[in-house]
């Protein structure tokens, strides 16, 4: 995801003191990053992913 070329991983996360949703990003370099579960997501005004519904994995091709 950051172009480093080491495997990133993404989990759907819930804050346990809000139940707003969010992402966790774990970067290969091993940083993390948290969008959502309560804390505003890129100053657009909005701090729960609920609203994504679900994802699925799609081959490359």
């Amino acid at each position: 995801m950051d172009g480093d070329h080491l495997p990133d991983t993404v989990n759907i996360v819930q804050n346990t003191e809000n139940e707003k949703l969010g992402l966790e990003i774990i970067f290969g370099n091993k940083k993390v990053k948290h969008l959502g579960m309560g804390k505003e997501v890129l100053g657009r005004g909005f701090d729960d992913l609920e609203w994504w519904g679900f994802f699925s994995r799609k081959p490359k091709t």
